[in-house]
């Protein structure tokens, strides 16, 4: 058996007792090899010649000269289909589109036609207003030469593959400040939630289209324009308005199959139009309220747990948010409220509908990182020198440790931190110890300024009825 182009026969193979030799010199056309090379999963040198195409213009000519290499005077040429030469395209490129193109501001039009006339091309130059282009055709043999861009990989590879192109490092303010506001909001909510033990998911975009009426309030024109044409399957055929669907179905599957059900938590994409832009970016969670009991943790997920977690996670962002009761179709009438900042609402939380569930007790919240505030985002802050922490005790009222502890804070913007370390009762007073943390903004203090912060903490404390205990530092106040 014999592959034109790839392998030749058995055959017809050249023996030590052959008399009489053909030599046959043909073209193949390089699509063909190479297809027929990858079906077969042969390797050949045929085949890496014929798959990167030749000059048919010029077969004849070598196999004569090949030929009379060979010693053989009295040559007799057959022709069994004369070569069809197809010239190839002028090909255009502007001088300006070739340094905006790669960056390199050095490489004239003459020197671009030189490298190109050492490769084979002919070129000429033509000048415009404010711009010269070069018009090049390429030889026969050169089939991979389809477009301006292969014209520019020639000319950069004269001297080494791209040695003149200059590193360019991208600008940081490419990216809109919202925009990496709003994956830093993103990624501070995913390192939240998993670090309070809710496991991260990613599910499909895609969903029924009764789940997506029954999870939406869309109209049934909008739907029809979310829906697929030609659909994965029958339940993937609508994109999602909702991420709750597929987390519903993620626990249902783990309750059928009799498995513990982990809070879950994905954050993507959700559509709300069929409209290339109609789309925006959510984070969403659902939970059981039969959680596996664990040291430290009750066995039941209430309502209130899960409004703790959503404010930890607000308050990420730079404000705890409030809550207003609001009825949901999908939501359990009663236990539904939507979270508002401001006067934005942000999302909502509550339990889901028992017929949604299957009778299941499943808590869920959806917010939208987008609709925060963007004022509201927290300054991030450095610190470039050690905080500084120092120890005072004061005697004052009893029932009042903790309005104390919270007003000594407000004292100072670089007392960060107030800690109780010590409280008992003696002589009908309460003695309390606290160790107050100071971070200092740009520069470290001196003792005198560290003195001055602690005496004017000290002289608060006495005019709101409280005694330092045991310091003879502040003993002239």
């Amino acid at each position: 058996m014999a592959l034109s182009g790839i392998l030749g026969g058995d055959h017809s193979k050249f023996r030590p007792s052959s008399t009489l030799m053909y030599v046959e010199a043909a073209e193949f056309d390089p699509k063909t090899i190479s297809l027929t090379g990858q079906k077969t999963r042969l390797m050949t040198g045929a085949r890496r010649i014929f798959e990167r195409g030749i000059d048919g213009a010029c077969v004849k000519n070598h196999l004569i000269q090949v030929l009379r290499w060979m010693g053989f005077s009295l040559i007799n040429i057959h022709t069994a289909k004369p070569y069809a030469s197809s010239k190839p395209s002028e090909i255009a490129l502007s001088v300006n589109y070739f340094k905006k193109f790669t960056g390199c501001n050095g490489i004239t039009a003459q020197e671009m036609s030189q490298r190109l006339s050492s490769f084979g091309f002919q070129v000429k130059i033509e000048s415009q207003k404010d711009n010269e282009v070069l018009y090049a055709v390429p030889a026969l043999w050169r089939k991979d030469i389809q477009g301006a861009p292969d014209l520019i990989e020639e000319i950069l590879r004269f001297k080494g593959w791209y040695q003149e192109v200059p590193m360019t490092f991208p600008l940081l303010s490419s990216c809109s400040s919202a925009h990496n506001l709003l994956h830093k909001r993103i990624q501070d909510a995913r390192t939240y939630l998993m670090h309070h033990e809710l496991g991260e998911a990613v599910t499909w975009s895609f969903i029924s289209a009764n789940k997506a009426r029954l999870f939406s309030t869309l109209d049934e024109s909008v739907l029809s324009d979310m829906t697929l044409i030609n659909p994965i399957a029958k339940d993937m055929a609508v994109m999602r308005p909702s991420m709750l669907p597929n987390l519903v179905d993620l626990a249902l599957w783990h309750i059928h199959n009799h498995l513990p059900v982990q809070a879950r938590f994905e954050w993507g994409p959700v559509f709300f139009s069929g409209h290339p832009k109609g789309q925006k970016t959510l984070i969403s969670g659902v939970f059981s309220q039969n959680l596996p009991t664990a040291w430290g943790r009750a066995p039941c997920f209430s309502f209130f747990d899960l409004k703790r977690l959503l404010e930890g996670m607000c308050m990420l962002w730079g404000k705890a948010p409030y809550y207003v009761e609001s009825q949901l179709p999908w939501m359990h009438p009663g236990q539904c409220a939507s979270i508002w900042v401001k006067d934005r609402c942000v999302g909502f939380m509550g339990k889901i509908h028992p017929r949604l569930t299957e009778d299941h007790s499943l808590m869920a919240f959806e917010v939208d990182p987008e609709q925060y505030p963007l004022a509201l985002a927290p300054e991030n802050f450095v610190a470039i020198v050690p905080p500084i922490e120092k120890e005072l005790s004061f005697f004052l009222d009893s029932g009042t440790i903790g309005n104390f502890l919270y007003e000594l804070k407000q004292q100072s913007a670089d007392l960060i931190d107030v800690c109780l370390l010590d409280c008992f009762e003696k002589e009908n007073r309460t003695s309390i110890s606290v160790r107050c943390t100071f971070q200092p903004k740009d520069r470290s203090w001196s003792g005198e300024e560290i003195h001055q912060h602690l005496e004017s903490l000290v002289r608060w404390a006495h005019r709101n009825g409280a005694l330092l205990r045991g310091n003879a530092l502040f003993s002239h106040l």
